[in-house]
């Protein structure tokens, strides 16, 4: 079963290993299989430094198997930095 992107831009990570909240799906960067054209990865922005806005960012890839569910209006992952 398929799931189109706009459906999906909307939804909150949510982390169950730690509770952690990565921000919204819309605001991530994907990585896509050329051949088949499925996500792979997930890149969002580390925002876990206070002082983000005086350094470069940096992003955290999550792999895209490490999702559980995919709700109304989060996404639950089980990842571990």
């Amino acid at each position: 079963m398929g799931v189109r992107l706009s459906e999906i831009v909307d939804l909150e990570i949510v982390n169950i290993y730690d509770g952690y909240k990565y921000g919204y799906l819309g605001d991530s960067d994907f990585l896509f299989d050329r051949k088949t054209g499925e996500i792979i990865k997930l890149l969002v922005i580390d925002d876990s430094d206070r002082f983000i806005f005086f350094k470069n960012k940096d992003y955290i890839e999550i792999p895209w198997n490490s999702k559980i569910k995919i709700g109304e209006k989060t996404l639950i992952i089980d990842f571990k930095k």
